[in-house]
């Protein structure tokens, strides 16, 4: 069984990849999933914590490992850094590279990632974030914890409570740590480093999200469903929870067998 699905689901939303990095990136998106966010970690945590709903191992899994996102920091040309929300979703995987521990690109890509996915980080915001310890208030408070849950202020305040009560302080929580000098390492490319949410048995002084230092050739990447599809199980789990009126079964049961149908290319056995 994978370990990072609850015993109980009907669909396995969950599946693990452990192998070289871009190798194991491109079985995940060959399978129709996503690499998860930032996001997506510290909300399957905060589901997971709920006894009713997981077991002691699908629990241990979340809580004890720590994960590579598909969320990035890139360092670009001149010395310039960026925050990029599912950059590894977007990434062009022919053309990249692991290079010195990170996944390197082309220096044309730099102009790819713009947007509102994207968070500036000039020398003045990185030494600040560097520098600051973090507890329950300015947790919340903080731009790039703002950022990495999209403006989730519930998702936020919910992960900062169970942290609070988890490790039972309320300082040194939320620590970010990141890099300020990579792009020394490369002249010519992008230098790109998957945002690592660290576990949360977490020792006093040490970081919650950073970037992997070091791209491993026996990587963890957790692929959950494209996000469509998730959004099609959370409605699905929510009607296993009594969610949906008993009289809109019917017709929430046609929408099932629609959406997997399109997904796996037949009908679901209920």
């Amino acid at each position: 069984m994978n370990t990072f699905s609850a015993y109980h689901e009907t669909y396995d939303p969950y599946d693990d990849y452990r192998g070289p990095y871009l190798e194991q990136l491109q079985e995940l998106k060959d399978d129709k999933r996503v690499l998860i966010s930032v996001y997506d970690a510290m909300k399957r945590r905060l589901e997971v914590a709920d006894k009713v709903f997981s077991d002691e191992k699908v629990r241990n899994a979340w809580m004890r490992e720590s994960f590579d996102t598909r969320d990035a920091i890139i360092h670009g040309p001149e010395r310039r850094t960026r925050l990029v929300l599912d950059a590894f979703q977007n990434l062009d995987l022919s053309k990249a590279k692991v290079q010195r521990g990170a996944v390197v690109l082309p220096r044309d890509y730099w102009d790819m990632f713009t947007g509102k996915e994207v968070l500036e980080l000039d020398k003045k915001k990185m030494e600040v974030l560097n520098k600051t310890i973090y507890d329950a208030r300015n947790s919340r408070e903080a731009e790039v914890w703002q950022f990495v849950t999209r403006g989730s202020n519930n998702l936020l305040d919910s992960y900062v409570g169970f942290l609070v009560e988890r490790l039972r302080r309320d300082y040194d929580i939320m620590n970010i740590r990141f890099l300020s000098n990579s792009a020394d390492n490369f002249v010519d490319d992008l230098i790109i480093r998957p945002l690592y949410l660290r576990h949360v048995d977490i020792e006093e002084g040490e970081v919650a999200l950073t970037s992997s230092l070091n791209i491993r050739k026996n990587s963890l990447l957790i692929g959950m469903p494209s996000l469509e599809l998730e959004a099609f199980l959370s409605q699905f789990r929510q009607l296993g929870q009594g969610r949906v009126p008993s009289k809109k079964w019917g017709e929430y049961m046609e929408n099932v067998q629609d959406l997997y149908r399109k997904w796996f290319g037949h009908p679901k056995v209920f």
